[in-house]
């Protein structure tokens, strides 16, 4: 009777052994087909997708704060403009200028030399010599300032008086200050937007394309479950026959 009961197990789990091969196939197929699916998008589960989807919207509201942020800078930059009658360039040079210690003792003298000739206008008449000599005195202050300022590579015109409000530390020149200060905060938020435009652009095409990707591997995966479930049910019938020995 023992000697059946083994020779019956065996020729059992014979067959099942048989029909496990086929679902063990199956299984391993399955798993093939979500491996190759992963190398081929790289996209690795639906979290990653997820992951995308949430740094792009992320990226959304962040552009839309930058772009915020240009606009109302760009706007108080034109009520600046407006108010001191000078673009960011020339608000630059000018301040650039004003650090130089050799253009401001020039900037100094000539603003001493026209200060005088001022005075003696009012007192002399237009011959008289000591006007003419304060008048050759300014003149040749400014020429030497307008020299300095073309040796950068700008052309004075009536930039000289207004570097002197800025030398001389008028209100004026401090808007002139928060014209060149907004400018530059305004340059770097406009690049920083066109890095974040860049990469939103990126982001959105590699979402588009993880969609598409992720909806079929989790395809593959509800494929990979049944043959997965098949199999385990393959196995546990063969448990069975082994433990059942009076089953026949």
């Amino acid at each position: 009777l023992e000697e059946l009961r083994r020779d019956e197990i065996r020729r059992r789990a014979a067959v099942v052994q048989e029909s496990l091969k086929t679902y063990q196939l199956n299984l391993q197929a399955a798993r093939e087909r979500i491996l190759e699916q992963q190398r081929k998008t790289g996209v690795l589960s639906l979290s990653q997708f997820s992951e995308a989807s949430t740094s792009m919207e992320l990226m959304r509201r962040k552009l839309a704060e930058v772009k915020a942020d240009v606009a109302r800078i760009s706007a108080e930059q034109e009520k600046l403009i407006k108010s001191i009658g000078l673009d960011p360039a020339s608000a630059a040079l000018l301040i650039k200028l004003a650090g130089d210690p050799a253009f401001n003792k020039l900037a100094t003298d000539f603003g001493d030399a026209n200060a005088i000739y001022q005075q003696d206008a009012i007192r002399f008449g237009p011959q008289n010599p000591l006007l003419q000599l304060s008048r050759n005195k300014a003149t040749a202050a400014y020429r030497v300032l307008a020299a300095a300022m073309r040796n950068i590579g700008d052309e004075p015109q009536d930039k000289v008086e207004r570097l002197m409000l800025l030398l001389n530390g008028s209100h004026r020149a401090e808007l002139v200050r928060q014209l060149v200060s907004n400018n530059a905060h305004v340059t770097g938020k406009q690049e920083e937007l066109k890095t974040l435009e860049a990469e939103f652009s990126r982001l959105d095409d590699e979402v588009k394309r993880m969609s598409t990707a992720a909806a079929r591997l989790e395809d593959l995966k509800k494929d990979h479950l049944v043959a997965e479930a098949v199999f385990t049910s393959a196995l546990a019938r063969l448990d069975t026959n082994k433990t059942d020995i009076y089953a026949s």
